[in-house]
């Protein structure tokens, strides 16, 4: 990125330290963007061109502004790695035992990205099946804490006393 102007030191987030920070145009997205410049880092673009390589550039609702919405489009990413890259850590544990993606959410972020959003997606929380033998479709699946994940797993010996249902953890 071509260097335009010094803009000035800000205080970070935090208000501990300061940062300098410069004015620079970015060759591909033709946009002018402030950047931090006191950490010597070399800057190629603006971020466009990460967009573009993940395959997610110039959306139309421009969903990453957000970096929340960043997380969860890397849930649906990973969701789809587990049921379809056999080459993933996990796939045994999902594709290779017949898990899938339903069909309006395989290869459309934008309808995952609604349905998260409607039914309590949250940074804290990660994408959770009901039935782990069903497949990841809305009807089973939620969000849930790290603590409520490992209380839903295969390995947890589940008990059934006075018509009430919980793992031996509970």
């Amino acid at each position: 990125m071509e260097l335009i102007k010094k803009t000035g030191r800000k205080l970070d987030p935090s208000g501990e330290k300061k940062y300098s920070y410069a004015l620079f145009f970015c060759p591909y997205c033709k946009k002018e963007v402030e950047k931090e410049i006191s950490n010597g880092r070399r800057y190629k673009s603006c971020g466009c061109v990460h967009m573009k390589l993940v395959g997610i550039a110039n959306t139309k609702h421009g969903y990453f502004k957000n970096e929340h919405k960043l997380r969860l489009y890397r849930i649906w990413d990973a969701m789809k790695g587990r049921c379809y890259a056999k080459n993933r850590k996990f796939y045994e544990n999902y594709g290779g035992r017949g898990i899938t993606i339903c069909e309006s959410w395989k290869n459309d972020f934008v309808k995952f990205k609604d349905w998260a959003l409607e039914n309590g997606y949250r940074d804290d929380l990660s994408i959770d099946r009901i039935d782990n033998d069903g497949n990841y479709e809305p009807n089973n699946c939620k969000f849930s804490t790290a603590k409520e994940q490992q209380r839903n797993t295969r390995r947890n010996r589940i008990i059934t006393y006075k018509d009430e249902t919980h793992c031996v953890a509970e």
